[in-house]
């Protein structure tokens, strides 16, 4: 919403502007501006309303990849929603590295941290990097993953006097993503296997399900289960 309404400012305020120029253009009695002045002035409206639009498409694509980034979170946010009670989950977890999506305790001490996205396309990899159709992903999810991992550690043993293992994982909700793919030992999948994740066997601390009223009270986030 942010974003549209900062569109819709900019759109609506060089339209104005645009406006007002082309106005006294055709009027073309303004004291003091001679031929050059009114050339001048002529290519500057043509140029400003190229920028508006070049503006006005980049920003509605970047509300449109809002829009859908919001879209695949609210789908993730689902099927954890169903996992019942034995899944303590806090969304949209603010951090140093950009928010965190979804942060998951099991009742068997397992902590998964999920950075969702929205691309489509084919995922791959090139060693350490993510590729969508070939290319590097922008924004390196992998690293923001890995960053924030290292960041909760530390507030986990700052709070709560523990320091434990966290699964990253990065859920791509529309791309095609391999069987098994893992990048510094992130987990990348297709979220119609996100299920199958949160129940296989790992390294779990009871101790953590023990202190999740802790933990809940630490991250005033949305929390279920």
């Amino acid at each position: 919403m942010r974003r549209k309404r900062t569109l819709m400012a900019v759109t609506l305020g060089g339209s104005l502007l645009l406006i007002a120029a082309a106005l006294l253009l055709g009027e073309g009695r303004a004291p003091g501006i001679g031929r050059a002045g009114w050339l001048a002035l002529a290519l500057m409206i043509r140029l400003g309303s190229d920028l508006l639009d070049r503006i006005a498409r980049r920003g509605e694509r970047a509300v449109r990849r809002a829009e859908r980034g919001a879209y695949a979170e609210e789908q993730v946010g689902r099927i954890l929603e169903e996992r019942g009670d034995g899944f303590l989950v806090i969304h949209d977890l603010e951090s140093p590295y950009g928010n965190i999506d979804h942060l998951v305790i099991t009742r068997e001490g397992r902590i998964f941290l999920l950075e969702t996205k929205s691309h489509p396309g084919r995922i791959t990899a090139d060693g350490e990097r993510l590729l969508r159709n070939g290319r590097p992903i922008e924004k390196d999810p992998i690293q923001q993953v890995l960053r924030n991992i290292r960041w909760l550690k530390g507030q986990l043993r700052e709070r709560i006097g523990r320091e434990p293992w966290i699964e990253g994982v990065v859920v791509f909700s529309r791309a095609f993503v391999p069987a098994d793919l893992v990048v510094r030992g992130v987990r990348v999948q297709n979220i119609r296997y996100l299920r199958q994740t949160l129940q296989m066997a790992g390294r779990g601390d009871p101790a953590l399900w023990e202190a999740r009223e802790r933990i809940r009270q630490v991250w005033k986030g949305k929390s279920e289960g």
